[in-house]
């Protein structure tokens, strides 16, 4: 069963090859102009998400431990975004950014306080 698969498997691979060697030249672009009003000079991509951090390393956990923090507590909107300038038709120079905040109020797990002497 194992050969008459892989001999498949094989067949099908040396027709798809002879196929896009030796197919007709119109099937493997479209010809005519690429964009509808030219070429732009540039791009602009705005990007909207939110961040969900694995916090699994030693320093999250040693934080977790230290502070009334969770896994949950380091979630944020993340907003982004990209400017691209086409150099020529194979090369853009692209600069992408992002930006992403958490807050969260902690305070520390073994924390004593002191009130008029006595350890609450």
């Amino acid at each position: 069963m194992r050969r008459t698969s892989s001999s498949v498997l094989g067949l099908a691979f040396l027709a798809g090859s002879l196929g896009y060697l030796f197919g007709p030249e119109g099937l493997g672009a479209q010809e005519g102009r690429d964009f509808l009003f030219g070429r732009p000079n540039a791009t602009l991509t705005l990007n909207l998400g939110y961040g969900l951090p694995r916090a699994g390393s030693d320093l999250f956990q040693e934080i977790d431990t230290l502070l009334t923090l969770g896994k949950g507590d380091y979630r944020a909107p993340v907003l982004g975004g990209s400017v691209a300038i086409f150099l020529n038709e194979r090369v853009d120079l692209a600069l992408d950014f992002s930006f992403s905040r958490s807050e969260s109020w902690s305070e520390y797990v073994d924390w004593v306080e002191e009130v008029g002497g006595a350890e609450v």
